[in-house]
């Protein structure tokens, strides 16, 4: 019989409606759920302590080996708040569980400090060796070290997700008028499944600094998004590139997935500073595959009503807005002709999957068959996400990645 562990931090009143809600639909649907309080919380025994994550980690262990010694499945683990951030920490050396569910846990760990212990806190316990937390009438509610503070501003939660296995389902659920834990904390989460993400980690494993950015009217940076706008983006990764320089520091490759790996070739073909180029998943030719996104007669609709509103289809709300002038730019844009400009002496790995049913791993090819300095990789049965395919995508890159490195130290 299937159970789902539900562990509870030391704030029994703000958690208990929020997890006796969630074990009662559990019940009804008959699952059983155990909900227990970690040690030094609740009605555990042991003194509290402010961070112990991985300890607390430990302790769900317990519980976990404790259900397998009888017998019972543990389905899925579930966690709200710090218990969010353990049951993700948990996954991250356990792997015996496949589902995990967080709930509102803290994605930057030193987040929310100052706001508890207030001002200089890291000073005021160096000096005292604690910071005693006090309610509103002087009593004293329970007591920081030095050690369970550092504990906490130590404990690495990026680090720790991109330790939990491909085949582990995460769900992280947030409110958006969250107070305590801001929702933007479930957002840091939601990137940890970028497949640039796993790319950045990997190279810096290797020691190779890895920048990832949006480019503007994308993700987080500021603008509107534009359909197309593809030598607009290349500017942009030419004021990275030039920040870098100006720094310093040597970029020594460029990669982009899927429209970001047309920019990197575009980049490559009026910029020559950067001798490693690596298109993951990038489109030959761009006038293909708009009739799926925009609708039958698109540029007959564009130019008629000046624009094409892309909508959800689940909600009909408005996704974004096409206009003449973007589709124009995107289907003006020869990336043959591009790719013909890139010059001998910089090297092109383009990465394509077998399955990808968003841009046919024949684009790939035709890139193969012009950029003279050329590498290609299939990798057999990805998709446009490599979602099951990210460590063969990652050995893909990141040899080609150090190759130009090192070529690049002997000259």
């Amino acid at each position: 019989m299937a159970a789902a562990p539900i562990p509870s931090s030391r704030s029994k009143i703000q958690d208990s409606n929020t997890v006796v809600n969630i074990v009662s639909a559990l019940e009804k649907e008959g699952i059983s759920a155990f909900r227990f309080d970690f040690s030094g919380n609740g009605e555990s025994e042991g003194s509290f302590q402010y961070g112990h994550y991985r300890r607390e980690a430990d302790d769900l262990h317990s519980v976990i080996q404790h259900f397998h010694g009888l017998g019972r499945a543990t389905s899925a683990i579930l966690g709200h708040s710090k218990g969010g951030n353990v049951v993700l920490l948990y996954a991250s050396k356990y792997h015996d569980v496949k589902c995990v569910i967080n709930v509102c846990g803290r994605y930057n760990t030193k987040g929310g400090v100052e706001e508890r212990l207030g001002k200089g806190f890291l000073q005021k316990v160096k000096e005292d060796g604690f910071i005693d937390v006090k309610a509103n009438t002087g009593a004293v509610l329970y007591r920081v070290t030095e050690e369970s503070l550092m504990d906490r501003l130590n404990t690495n939660m990026h680090e720790a997700c991109q330790q939990i296995d491909q085949n582990c389902r995460v769900l992280t659920v947030h409110g958006s008028d969250d107070s305590t834990v801001p929702v933007k904390e479930a957002l840091e989460f939601a990137k940890e499944n970028s497949m640039m993400t796993d790319l950045a980690f990997a190279l810096e494993k290797q020691g190779i600094s890895a920048f990832r950015f949006d480019f503007s009217g994308n993700g987080e940076s500021e603008g509107s998004f534009q359909f197309a706008n593809y030598y607009k983006e290349v500017d942009d990764l030419h004021e990275v590139v030039r920040h870098f320089h100006k720094a310093n520091r040597v970029v020594s490759a460029i990669i982009g997935h899927s429209k970001g790996g047309d920019v990197v070739l575009l980049y490559a073909s009026l910029h020559h500073d950067v001798k490693t180029i690596v298109n993951v998943s990038g489109r030959y030719r761009l006038d293909t595959g708009i009739e799926q996104r925009l609708g039958a007669n698109y540029l007959e609709r564009a130019k008629r009503d000046g624009f094409i509103d892309v909508k959800s289809e689940k909600t009909g709300e408005v996704l974004f807005r096409v206009t003449e002038e973007s589709l124009m730019d995107r289907l003006n844009t020869n990336m043959p002709e591009a790719a013909l400009k890139i010059k001998q002496d910089c090297r092109v790995l383009t990465v394509h999957g077998s399955a990808d049913d968003i841009i046919p791993v024949e684009d790939a090819a035709d890139f193969d068959k012009i950029i003279k300095n050329h590498k290609l990789q299939i990798i057999d049965g990805a998709d446009h996400l490599y979602k099951k395919h990210r460590a063969e995508l990652v050995s893909a890159i990141l040899p080609f990645i150090k190759d130009g490195i090192g070529s690049e130290g002997e000259k």
